[in-house]
């Protein structure tokens, strides 16, 4: 599939993901582009796009690389709701990383719309923990981009070797096995098991993460960002996807006004975990 022209005349970012999910979700769920956003709302941990009919989309605010890049306060402030979800979710493909975390929530919410239309039968789903659907064995050399905290110990349990890779410096643990982001050409190709946080769909970096793991039996994509009609990662490679479906929007949509976490927003969501159907 094409992916979607950002903008004329602007610089916007390279990936093509970003793009052909939205180009999927315009062919798949245009009702849903033609709706006004009824909430946006860019809390310290998550950031929430609630369409007029409820459907609310997640997205990681990643909120140190927004301080550490300095880009200043969001220009659309104040006059984000009420648009079309057509012009936010343009959004997704700017360098700015605040722009980019309210398109990609935006593109989250036309995900939640079409999975529930459609999502028992387009994919075999399970629910619950991911590590569950992975099978690590004592032999995988795991490699994780982004530091996926409750998933650390359990893998380092069960796998051979585990590296973590993270960018934020704040983020990153001071154990041997914690890296930065940048070490990814050297370990993503070495890797048996990859799990990539959904949150790099914001900041352009999942395309050449997944490029660089195809060597793997297994890449997971997984955090509250990921699509929940992930067709275009799962033709790029990517074998399982664990996103959040939000079965009670206006309390999910509170947690992340009052800068609550994945923690706190689980009560309110169901985590599912997605393969194609085959």
């Amino acid at each position: 599939m094409k992916p979607y022209k950002w903008f004329a005349g602007r610089e916007t970012m390279p990936g093509r993901i970003v793009g052909e999910l939205l180009a999927f979700l315009l062919k798949e769920a245009g009702e849903a582009f033609r709706q006004h956003a009824r909430n946006v709302c860019i809390g310290l941990r998550y950031t929430g796009v609630q369409l007029e009919n409820g459907h609310l989309g997640l997205c990681a605010t990643l909120t140190v690389e927004q301080v550490l890049s300095r880009e200043g306060p969001l220009d659309q402030a104040g006059r984000l709701a009420g648009n079309l979800l057509f012009d936010l979710v343009k959004l997704a493909g700017s360098w700015r990383l605040d722009e980019a975390v309210v398109g990609i929530a935006a593109m989250n919410a036309a995900s939640q719309l079409l999975f529930e239309r459609r999502g028992e039968e387009a994919y075999r789903i399970s629910y619950g923990n991911l590590l569950r659907e992975l099978k690590v064995t004592s032999d995988d050399i795991v490699v994780m981009v982004g530091n996926l905290r409750p998933m650390v110990e359990p893998l380092r349990e069960k796998a051979s070797v585990l590296y973590v890779l993270e960018r934020s410096p704040l983020h990153r643990g001071s154990e041997p096995y914690h890296l930065p982001d940048t070490a990814c050409e050297e370990y993503l190709p070495r890797a048996t098991l990859t799990i990539i946080t959904a949150s790099t769909l914001a900041n352009g970096t999942l395309d050449r993460f997944i490029e660089l793991a195809e060597k793997s039996r297994e890449i997971a994509v997984v955090g509250p960002s990921s699509p929940l009609t992930p067709d275009i990662l799962f033709n790029h490679g990517v074998t399982v996807v664990g996103g959040m479906h939000v079965r009670r929007p206006e309390e999910a949509l509170r947690v992340i006004m009052e800068g609550g976490g994945t923690r706190e927003l689980k009560a309110f969501c169901d985590r599912v975990n997605l393969r194609p159907k085959r």
